[in-house]
């Protein structure tokens, strides 16, 4: 049970600030700070350049031989291919 805690807190942990980021900027659009070229712009700034660094930073921290499980990465490779194929 402990487990399944700890994954869900990391889980909303993970979430909940982007959630709530959404949330902000749908707010600041409906009043009218944002519109929608001003919204696209931030989108492609944050997918070309935030996600990446963000990304790069956290497997930058990662200790992959404590945590690298063969198994799993094996059932993601082919549940890819299977769902490509698809």
């Amino acid at each position: 049970m402990q487990t399944t805690l700890q994954n869900l807190s990391f889980s909303l942990n993970a979430t909940i600030p982007i959630f709530l980021m959404m949330v902000f900027g749908g707010l600041m659009k409906k009043v009218g700070l944002l519109d929608d070229h001003t919204t696209a712009k931030l989108n492609q700034f944050v997918f070309k350049a935030l996600l990446p660094v963000l990304l790069f930073m956290d497997l930058s921290k990662a200790d992959f031989q404590t945590v690298w499980d063969g198994k799993f990465v094996l059932f993601c490779f082919f549940a890819t291919l299977l769902s490509i194929g698809i």
